[in-house]
């Protein structure tokens, strides 16, 4: 009987310990090491400002379409996958962290398969900015957190601005998956169109490869994007695929600015801003010199 009794309290015992083991493990277990099988990341401050990060089929997006940049995504899966605990929280400065946590903080919530499997808050970075604090959720111990080898914070990585993500190339067709182009110049003597059963169309069709803008823009008190959406366009643009989907783009004049090469100049003859997929972009001239056709140029 005694015998029965000590080795059901050693059971007892150890189920507790490897219980207690799994909950202090649970608490430092950041990272992912499967990172192919996330499908969705949901980043989201305290602002509230959200970015949804969607995996469709081999390319990432965001919540709008957006093509997201390869090298961001693959740099945020990385982290999720590399980072390591550098060392546990002082108690002299726990308390501090944790209050700063609760005002300043990055809820990053990662999902496979419509199910979230971890929820991670990512704080400040440390003083010698070498390292972030990070805690998981449903516990209140913090952590500093760093990549082995990468001397740097991780906090700019989990960012909640959707223009750092966006992919700024616009345009990238083969000629082949081309239908029709069709290009309105405000002045419409010069506007065309050109269909894929012209003569002129391999030739015309292989300049929408590889075209960017500079940058996407935003509101701020000294810039006014309905302001500008109401201006006349300059040209528009419409390109039809063979799969019947239309892509869009209108454009509208820059005004000079007061320093630079087009100083003296009524408008900004180098970059234009071009509404596309319902964003005001920033796009130099150059990336559509071989576009901006006119019918004299065919001639």
């Amino acid at each position: 009987m005694k015998i029965r009794s000590v080795f059901f309290f050693l059971v007892i015992v150890t189920f507790f310990s490897c219980q207690k083991k799994t909950k202090l493990s649970n608490k430092r277990d950041f990272s992912i090491k499967n990172i192919e099988e996330i499908d969705s990341i949901k980043i989201q401050n305290k602002t509230p400002k959200t970015v949804f990060l969607l995996k469709n089929k081999k390319q990432w997006e965001l919540k709008n379409g957006f093509p997201v940049r390869k090298e961001a995504i693959k740099l945020l899966l990385e982290t999720i996958r590399d980072m390591q605990i550098k060392r546990p929280v002082a108690l002299k400065e726990r308390e501090n962290i944790i209050k700063r946590m609760s005002v300043q903080r990055t809820q990053v919530e990662i999902f496979s398969k419509n199910k979230t499997i971890k929820t991670i808050y990512v704080g400040g970075d440390t003083q010698d900015q070498l390292g972030t604090y990070m805690i998981l959720k449903d516990s209140s111990e913090p952590y500093v957190l760093s990549i082995p080898g990468f001397n740097g914070y991780l906090s700019s990585r989990f960012s909640c601005e959707e223009n750092t993500w966006k992919e700024k190339i616009i345009f990238n067709f083969q000629k082949e998956d081309i239908e029709n182009v069709e290009l309105n110049y405000r002045d419409s003597k010069n506007s065309f169109q050109i269909n894929k059963k012209d003569s002129l169309s391999n030739q015309y069709f292989s300049n929408f490869e590889k075209i960017s803008c500079e940058k996407f823009l935003k509101n701020n008190r000294d810039f006014n994007i309905e302001e500008i959406k109401r201006r006349d366009p300059i040209f528009d643009i419409k390109i039809t695929l063979k799969n019947k989907k239309e892509i869009t783009l209108k454009a509208f004049e820059k005004k000079s600015s007061l320093k630079g090469r087009t100083k003296n100049k009524t408008h900004d003859t180098e970059k234009f801003y071009a509404l596309f997929q319902d964003e005001l972009i920033l796009i130099q001239y150059q990336q559509f010199q071989n576009i901006l056709k006119k019918k004299t140029d065919f001639k």
